[in-house]
Order: structure tokens, then sequence, then C-alpha cells
């Protein structure tokens, strides 16, 4: 018997099983390290992809918003997030002309503990937060609809900006392929009939079929889902993009920074060398940790290692044994009458 480590909330729970019937033990490829988050987004905001430096691209009389992700996101945002603010000033931007958004999507607003956790106590000082509310009609702007029919309404705290800085971290995503990029605007800083619209796009055409099979982890080429919200933030057009890639330790492997889509996108293809593993056979029974926190934060973000189940799992009769911590339970209750529902759909 050998014991097995699964990341849960801030620590581990170990399961103890026959090493002998165990077909993987699945971490994710070995990667280079960056051990100081800060230089490595100094480097890479002085040398971005497909733009010019930050300081070049902001100036003297703008107007800026950056985005930051919440709470419910790994991204370690305070510990870069003094840089871009830094290199925003040496361009002649003040603090005063500075906004930080925080892209709650449809979640609730942060409390002014986790506005710390975030950003970091001094820029909480410093720089105005305003919390996105996707439900506030009369803070969103109308921009107009996508190809697939989204009506795009984007926060009016980042459409009257002159300037729009997106921040966040490259990760694999259930409906849109990845997330970061885009994500920070969609649906980040969208209203609530924007994102509810598009998420839609996940659910097959015809009622009764399930999921849209072309809206999947890790694929962005002919996902609709993921087309839609590059749509919406093309209307946006943000100046300049700044995220993390994390190692499957949760270590920073590198900073990409520069055009919005073109440097996300760079990170979304060393992220699958790192994370990507290949598998011969199914099993019959999986454990499986949605990451730790705050992926565990709440039931909602941990189901998301529910996702790889066709991946891993026998096609039929399959069993899974999911490790999460719970410690914000809004929301629980809906998501727990809705699994009850598809259990009784499936039986």
């Amino acid at each position: 018997m050998k014991k097995y480590q699964l990341p849960y909330g801030n620590g581990f729970q170990e399961v103890t099983l026959p090493e002998e019937k165990v077909l993987y033990d699945i971490h994710g490829n070995k990667a280079d390290v960056q051990e100081d988050i800060a230089a490595a987004t100094l480097a890479a905001v002085r040398c971005p992809i497909a733009s010019q430096p930050l300081q070049k691209v902001v100036r003297k009389g703008d107007k800026v918003a950056v985005i930051v992700s919440d709470v419910t996101r790994l991204v370690r945002t305070a510990e870069f997030l003094p840089v871009i603010i830094s290199e925003i000033n040496a361009a002649g931007v003040p603090d005063e002309d500075i906004t930080i958004i925080v892209a709650t999507g449809t979640h609730r607003a942060h409390t002014h503990d986790e506005d710390i956790a975030v950003c970091g106590k001094d820029i909480v000082k410093r720089i105005k937060i305003h919390q996105h509310d996707s439900r506030n009609n009369e803070e969103l702007t109308d921009l107009g609809v996508t190809s697939f029919g989204t009506p795009i309404l984007i926060d009016s705290y980042v459409d009257e900006a002159d300037k729009v800085i997106i921040t966040g971290a490259v990760s694999l995503h259930p409906m849109a392929g990845f997330g970061g990029g885009r994500k920070a605007v969609m649906p980040g800083v969208s209203g609530h009939a924007t994102i509810m619209h598009n998420h839609a796009i996940a659910l097959a055409p015809k009622v009764g079929d399930g999921c849209n099979p072309l809206c999947e982890t890790g694929i962005l080429e002919g996902n609709p889902l993921h087309e839609d919200m590059v749509e919406v933030t093309k209307k946006l057009d943000p100046a300049f993009l700044v995220n993390m890639v994390f190692t499957p330790e949760g270590k920073l492997h590198e900073v990409v920074a520069g055009h919005w889509y073109k440097a996300w996108e760079k990170g979304c293809k060393d992220l699958v060398a790192m994370s990507g593993v290949p598998i011969k056979e199914l099993a019959d029974v999986v454990f499986a940790s949605a990451g730790g926190s705050p992926k565990d934060m709440n039931l909602y973000q941990s189901c998301k290692a529910l996702t790889l189940k066709n991946r891993l799992f026998l096609q039929i009769g399959f069993q899974n044994q999911m490790c999460c911590s719970l410690k914000k339970m809004y929301g629980q209750i809906f998501l727990y009458l809705l699994l009850l529902l598809l259990k009784h759909a499936v039986s």
C-alpha cells in the first residue's frame, strides 16, 4: 500500500491505495521556475510580445483601468501588481488617474480584507478600487452584439478609461479551453446578460443533448464559447496584458505580457507543454483534487475537478472521489440541488 497526497485547502488529504492498482499518479511535467515574480514581471512588461513596452503604451493624461482577478483565482496579484503600477507611474500617470477593477464576473464583491489579500495593503491605500457588479445596469455600457448574439455589456469604469490593462493567470478551463487573457473582460467585467448568453453556448444546441462538444478543456480552435469571448474583448480592445503561467505545483513558470491575445496565446501553448500528460488506459476509479486553495474554496469552483472525467474514466460505470475544502458556502444550495437533479436524470 502507498500513500498519495491530494491538495486540499491550504494543506493536503491523504489516501492509501494498493500501488500495483494505480495506473497513473499525475502531477504534470517538470518546468523551469521563476523565483522572483516581481523581477519576472518587470522583464516581461519591458520586453513584451507584439506590443510596445508598458511605459510607452500609457502616457501622461491617460485614465488607466487595471483589471485584476478576484479572490477565487490563483494569480498572486499582490506580488506583480506593484510593478505594473510603478511602470504606469513612470510613464507620467499618477495614482489618482489609475483605477483597479476587480473582475468579479457574477461573483460577489470583495471585502476590504480580500482587497488587501489580492492587491496588497500598500496598493489598497494608494489606488482607487472598483468592484465590478454585473447586475448593476447603471454601471454598464452597451457596446453592441457579437456574431453569436451575445449583448456586449461592459463595466462603464472600464469602457470610459483611456487605456485598459488586463491581468490574470493562464489556466486550463472546462468550457473556454483556457482561462486568463480575454476572460478578464468576459466574464470578468461584463454584464450579467452578457455572461449568461456566453456561458449558454457551452450547452448543446439541441435541448437535452447535454454539453456542447466543441466547448472543451484545452481547445480554442472552433470553440464557439471562446470565440464569443474574443469578440467581446475585441470590442474593448485592451491596451496591454500581463498574465502569469504557473507550473502544475503552483510555482511561477513565466510571465507573458504585451498584446492582449498574442501574449496570452503563448502562455496557453507553454501551459499545455507543462500540463499535458499522455495516458494509455482509462481508469475505473479516479481520486481527484481541485488543486487546493483557492480552487476549492466553494463547490462551484471545486466541480472543475470533475471536468476531466471523460479523459480519465471508463465511459460507463465510472466512479469519482473528489477532494475539496469548502470554506465559502454561498451558492452551494443551488448547486447541490442542481447536482441532485442531474443525478436523478442520469439514473
